[in-house]
């Protein structure tokens, strides 16, 4: 409901940030449609989450991999148009199309996933006929949204950033804020690589702290972060070596290209800083540390790269470039700390006592239900990432 609302209101909210009427008037056009989206995409991550607690995969990269070629092939068609076979044309929708190339791809995925994991997912209480009373419910989701809050603050902080960052590259003009788009898509595509080595170190670390092994969490955390800087040093180097090359893809104006090349530089080092943390947040959410992260975000981004980013834009004139400067010295200022608290993960007894919970409730659930592997996103819910992990390190030691 919160995010319609927003979506609903671009246009009063890009003009009071100052941004173009026509700029505005288009996102407001765009988001109406994308609407249509978001309930596919919050179903999707649900039960993606679920899948991840229980080590189930496959599903989800048939899916996300086949949803994001259609999405591909919809927005060339949709966007450009296309003459087919028997000369029928495809009149070309421009903006418009790209929207409904999006909702189009969403439920798509939706309808994929649902249909690889049929097998995974048919025999959870989540997709069963409740059996429990109203006020049971009630108290369980209450739990839920509880222990949510820490992830969903994190990524409102993350995304709200982002926009943010958007709305200040519109004030600096069309060019600029064309080519800031193309350095945050190149930005979003490298992002994907550290997001995923932190999610799979969140498994595995809650699995070392489910099984009480403080050693096996701590290995975990650290062969993750390692991963994570090889991951961000491929992504500086494709950067570096290729990113001239890549500008292009996004634009045949030279002034834009120009503009996305003079950033890059900055990205490549903002990036590798950027994803070490997201691998080190990670770990530390494997052992339920949300609010370190949380408050990474809102420090990093919020208290420190938005407001010298906008300070270096706009009163300095320097632009997207500035936008970028700002942004990458927030996210290297709080890089740091958190490393060093993902790094020592487990190192001692009172690192894993947040996770003492968790164990007593996964415990419980196993007295009841011995050998079901497919309990912790079942009964816990996904977003509880070290119930989850802890009970299914107990099923598979059982």
């Amino acid at each position: 409901g919160c995010m319609l609302i927003l979506t609903m209101a671009v246009a009063p909210l890009y003009a009071v940030c100052g941004q173009p009427s026509l700029l505005a008037a288009a996102a407001s056009h765009y988001c109406h449609i994308e609407a249509w989206g978001i309930l596919p995409v919050l179903l999707f991550q649900a039960i993606r989450l679920s899948l991840m607690s229980t080590n189930v995969f496959r599903p989800l990269v048939v899916a996300i991999t086949i949803a994001n070629a259609t999405n591909v092939a919809l927005n060339q068609v949709l966007i450009n148009g296309m003459t087919v076979a028997g000369g029928i044309t495809i009149p070309a929708f421009g903006l418009t199309g790209a929207a409904w190339a999006t909702v189009t791809s969403r439920w798509i995925l939706l309808a994929l996933t649902c249909a690889f994991a049929y097998e995974e997912l048919k025999s959870r209480d989540a997709f069963k006929p409740i059996r429990e009373s109203v006020s049971s419910a009630l108290e369980r989701a209450g739990g839920i949204v509880k222990r949510s809050l820490p992830i969903g603050g994190q990524m409102l902080m993350e995304f709200g950033a982002f926009a943010a960052l958007t709305l200040i590259a519109g004030r600096c003009g069309t060019t600029q804020a064309a080519g800031h788009a193309i350095v945050q898509c190149l930005t979003d595509m490298s992002y994907v690589l550290p997001l995923g080595i932190g999610a799979l170190g969140s498994i595995k670390v809650g699995q070392g702290v489910g099984g009480g092994d403080g050693g096996e969490a701590q290995r975990a955390a650290r062969m993750s972060m390692l991963r994570g800087v090889y991951g961000v040093a491929i992504n500086a180097f494709i950067y570096v070596v290729f990113g001239k090359r890549i500008c292009w893809w996004f634009t045949s104006d030279p002034a834009v290209h120009a503009v996305a090349v003079s950033i890059l530089p900055v990205i490549a080092a903002y990036q590798a800083a950027d994803g070490v943390r997201v691998v080190s947040a990670g770990c530390l959410r494997g052992v339920g540390r949300l609010n370190t992260a949380l408050l990474s975000d809102v420090v990093g981004f919020w208290v420190l790269g938005i407001p010298v980013g906008y300070y270096l834009a706009v009163p300095l004139g320097m632009n997207a470039m500035g936008i970028w400067l700002g942004f990458a010295f927030g996210v290297m200022a709080v890089m740091m700390p958190i490393c060093i608290k993902a790094w020592n993960v487990g190192s001692k007894e009172e690192k894993l006592l947040d996770a003492a919970d968790a164990r007593r409730r996964a415990d419980a659930l196993l007295e009841c239900h011995p050998v079901d592997e497919k309990l912790p996103a079942a009964l816990l819910g996904g977003d509880d990432v070290v119930a989850s992990a802890c009970l299914r390190s107990r099923t598979l030691k059982r």
